[in-house]
C-alpha cells in the first residue's frame, strides 16, 4: 500500500487500483475507510482518492444497513430522479429475488457470498442476462452507496458473474414473410404489423406513432416517443435511446399508414359519438391508441394461423434489420434507421447476418483484379 499525502492511499489488488479515504465512523467513533470502485490504472485511482478527499472524511452508516434495503433505496432514489417507470418496475422485479441474499448485512458481505447467490439463481433456472441484469443492479445500488457515505467498499468489483449471451437476431424467412401477410390481411391490426415490418420500428414506436410525425409528403416518419405499459398504466415517453430519428417509408410502410387512415375513417362512422381522436396513427374502434401487448397477443395468434414456428414480435424488426443489410445496405445507415444507439450494437446483433458479406467483399477485389488486363510481369508471376 502506498501513502498519499492527506490520509488516503492506493491500493492494488487482482489487477485493479482501488484509492482508499480514511474515515471518521460518528457512530462508533472509530476510524474506518472508504473505497472507491476499480481503476484500470494507478493515474485513475488517484484521481479517485482526490475525489474522495473533496467530500471530507465523513462516514455514514447505515445501522444495520441490509443487502435488499440498499437496493430499495437506491432504486427509490432512481424514481426520484426520474428515471423511466419500465426501468423501475425492472429493478423492482430484480430486487424480489434477492431473498437468499437480501437479509445479508453491506457491512460484511464478500465476494464469495454473491458468486454463491449467483450460482443459487442459476439453479432456479433464471437466464444468465436476468442474472447479469440483477448483478448490474446490486453493482450501481454498491456505487450509489459508496457516494452517499453510507457504504465504504464494493466486495461485487471481485466477484465473477455469468456473462451476458450475445443475442442473435432471428428472422423470419420469405416464405414465411409471405405466410403471415396472408394471415394478417384483413385483421384488425393488419397496418400497424405491416407497418413494424416495413419499417422496423420498435413495439412501442409503433404504438405511440402520432399522425404530426407522419410526412408523407418527404417519405418519412419521425420518430420521437415510444409508447409503454407500467404499473397498470399507459403512457408515452422518449425513445430507448432518447434520440429523435427519420425513418424513410417504403411502399410496405406508405401502403400500412394508408389502411390505418381507411381504418380510422370506417371506425369514427361506426363509434359515431363514442369515437374518440386522439392523434395516433394506430387505434382500436373507438380512437384510443393501441396497447403494445395486444400487438404481441395478435401477432402470437397470427403465427398459428399461417403455419409460422414460434417467433416473437420482436423478430419482425429483426427481419427488416436482416433484409437491410443482405441487400448491401451500409451497417451505419441500418443502425440509423433501427435507432440503435451506436453501430457496434447493431454489429453484435446482426454480425451472424455479415458472415457472408466476407466472402462477398473478398471475391469483388478478385473481380477488380482479373476483370481488367494484368500487366505480363505479374501475371507470369501469379502463374508461378
Amino acid at each position: 500500500m502506498r501513502r498519499t499525502k492527506g490520509s488516503g492511499s492506493i491500493r492494488k489488488r487482482g489487477g485493479r487500483y482501488y484509492a482508499i479515504a480514511n474515515a471518521h465512523d460518528p457512530e462508533t467513533g472509530r476510524r474506518t475507510q472508504r473505497w472507491s470502485n476499480g481503476c484500470g490504472t494507478k493515474l485513475a485511482a488517484q484521481v479517485e482518492l482526490g475525489k474522495l478527499l473533496a467530500e471530507g472524511d465523513e462516514y455514514h452508516p447505515v445501522r444495520g444497513l441490509t443487502i435488499k434495503r440498499l437496493v430499495d433505496d437506491y432504486v427509490h432514489f432512481c424514481e426520484d430522479a426520474g428515471r423511466a417507470a419500465t426501468t423501475i418496475e425492472g429493478y423492482r422485479v430484480l430486487a424480489s429475488r434477492l431473498d437468499a441474499i437480501g437479509a445479508a448485512p453491506v457491512a460484511r458481505v464478500n465476494a464469495r457470498q454473491f458468486d454463491a447467490f449467483y450460482a443459487r439463481l442459476a439453479k432456479r433456472g433464471l437466464s444468465a442476462t436476468t442474472i447479469a441484469h440483477t448483478h448490474g443492479l446490486l453493482v450501481s445500488a454498491f456505487r450509489w452507496g459508496i457516494r452517499k457515505g453510507n457504504v465504504n467498499r464494493n466486495p461485487l468489483e471481485r466477484t465473477d458473474p455469468p456473462r451476458r449471451k450475445r443475442s442473435q437476431a432471428t428472422s423470419l424467412q420469405l416464405n414465411e414473410v409471405d405466410a403471415l401477410l396472408s394471415a394478417v390481411h384483413n385483421h384488425r391490426l393488419e397496418a400497424p404489423l405491416t407497418f413494424l415490418l416495413g419499417t422496423g420500428m420498435r413495439r412501442g414506436e409503433v404504438a405511440g406513432l402520432r399522425w404530426s410525425s407522419v410526412d408523407m409528403q418527404r417519405g418519412v416518419v419521425i420518430v420521437r416517443e415510444s409508447r409503454s405499459y407500467a404499473k397498470g398504466r399507459l403512457f408515452q415517453k422518449a425513445t430507448k435511446t432518447d434520440s429523435v430519428r427519420e425513418v424513410p417509408l417504403g411502399d410496405l410502410a406508405s401502403s400500412a399508414i394508408r389502411l390505418a387512415r381507411k381504418q380510422h375513417a370506417r371506425y369514427k362512422r361506426r363509434a359515431k359519438a363514442l369515437f374518440e381522436e386522439t392523434a395516433f396513427v394506430f387505434t382500436d374502434e373507438v380512437g384510443h391508441p393501441l396497447h403494445p401487448n395486444a400487438l404481441t397477443d395478435a401477432f402470437r395468434r397470427l403465427l398459428s394461423t399461417a403455419g409460422i414456428p414460434h417467433k416473437r414480435l420482436h423478430d419482425l424488426r429483426h427481419t427488416a434489420g436482416t433484409l437491410m443489410l443482405t441487400s448491401g445496405s451500409d451497417l451505419n445507415t441500418v443502425q440509423q434507421i433501427l435507432g440503435h444507439s451506436a453501430a457496434s450494437t447493431t454489429l453484435n446483433i446482426y454480425g451472424h447476418v455479415l458472415k457472408g458479406r466476407k466472402e462477398e467483399a473478398i471475391r469483388s477485389i478478385d473481380t477488380a483484379i482479373t476483370g481488367r488486363k494484368t500487366p505480363r510481369n505479374v501475371a507470369k508471376r501469379l502463374a508461378s
